[in-house]
């Protein structure tokens, strides 16, 4: 038999590195260098390549990078606010013109119960009796004669005392829980929630037929709403006494010659008392001859901004049952307007609301609108007046 070769011996035509290495034994991989490129084939990695510290990523941001993001965040913060802004006021104006509607279907549902619109009521110095019912007699103000028919004949009853001729300790109790009660439907949610608010007028005095509010807490609540007294300006509607009757007033005869001016409204229509509400009214919906679709009934009205919750603006410092005063009657007297900070004086009668472009009024047809501030001052005028036969545009009621 042929002798094998020896271990070291070396086949001819075939080179070693390293003379202890068998022919048959692979070399070991470099691991520190990559691989030739083949022809047509990319390199595979090896799995156990070793990485050196200046291939690891640097962890973390720096300062620069932190900056950058905090400038993107806040530039989407300033695209997305208004947005938010937006949706947040369209809720709030969707919710007042449910306000609006249910305030004009109560009206409507007391003059089908009544036959008439609500009255203004006496003055600012009385305010509800359930015992005195409806129309001249009732002391309160349109709120309050249209509780019946808003569903909330509890809060209506609260100054019962079963006697409408004499006012009892239990009467003017009841009346000072009565003033103190809030109601979502009568507070436009772009302007204030339905709390209650500092009174800071007559201190604790609410009114002739009330009680005195705690020292401690002397609030109140409010509307943000007004119904429709016609077409006039301030100065022709302070013609009479709006306080109303002084505290000794015959209850049994309150009309009764000598005891209070009270307005005729009847004689003063074509220069002042033109809407559908005012002291003592007691307008039936035909005397709208000017036709109900044509006619404001109630709606937002203009309020300083500034005072929303302290009660020192004068035309938003009483209460919401109180009878026929600038709170709760608003004319077309005056140009409507959005809420501004810092401005009452020739406001006080306005129509108008917290929401950009347009208030929201209800007409004596049940329907509610939305009008723009930019009405022509005349047409806004004549849809406040019931009977003046003057000529709506159709584009404005739509």
């Amino acid at each position: 038999a042929a002798a094998l070769p020896a271990v070291n011996s070396r086949p001819p035509g075939v080179r070693f590195r390293n003379g202890n290495r068998r022919p048959h034994q692979r070399r070991r991989a470099n691991t520190d260098v990559l691989p030739k490129r083949s022809l047509g084939r990319e390199p595979v990695p090896s799995t156990t390549q070793r990485v050196g510290p200046a291939r690891v990523a640097a962890a973390g941001m720096t300062l620069v990078e932190l900056l950058v993001v905090v400038a993107i965040i806040t530039m989407l913060m300033a695209l997305l606010l208004p947005a938010v802004q937006s949706v947040r006021e369209t809720a709030r104006r969707a919710r007042c013109s449910n306000n609006v509607k249910q305030l004009t279907t109560a009206a409507l549902g007391h003059v089908q119960a009544q036959g008439y619109f609500p009255s203004g009521g006496w003055g600012y110095f009385w305010v509800g009796d359930p015992d005195r019912g409806f129309g001249e007699s009732q002391p309160g103000g349109w709120i309050y004669s249209s509780l019946p028919y808003l569903e909330q004949v509890a809060v209506f009853n609260l100054p019962t005392d079963g006697n409408p001729s004499t006012i009892t300790d239990q009467q003017r109790q009841g009346a000072v829980q009565l003033v103190r009660t809030p109601l979502p439907v009568i507070n436009c949610p772009s302007r204030r929630r339905p709390l209650r608010y500092p009174k800071p007028v007559d201190g604790t005095f609410i009114a002739q037929n009330a009680g005195r509010n705690p020292s401690n807490d002397n609030t109140a609540a409010r509307s943000c709403y007004a119904a429709n007294g016609g077409h006039a300006t301030s100065a022709e509607f302070s013609f009479h006494d709006w306080a109303g009757p002084p505290a000794g007033v015959n209850l049994q005869n309150p009309r009764q010659p000598g005891q209070h001016d009270w307005p005729d409204r009847r004689s003063n229509a074509d220069a002042m008392l033109s809407g559908l509400v005012s002291s003592c009214s007691k307008l039936e919906p035909d005397e709208a001859s000017d036709g109900c679709s044509m006619t404001y009934l109630l709606g937002e009205k203009y309020l300083n901004a500034d005072h929303y919750d302290t009660g020192q603006s004068g035309d938003d410092n009483e209460t919401w049952v109180t009878g026929t005063n600038n709170d709760n009657i608003r004319t077309g007297g005056h140009p409507p307007s959005p809420d501004v900070p810092g401005w009452t004086a020739s406001a006080q009668l306005r129509f108008g609301s917290a929401h950009p472009n347009a208030f929201c009024m209800g007409f004596a047809d049940g329907a509610t609108r939305w009008i723009r501030y930019q009405i022509d001052p005349t047409v806004h005028r004549n849809l406040a007046h019931r009977s003046d036969g003057g000529v709506i545009p159709g584009n404005v009621l739509r």
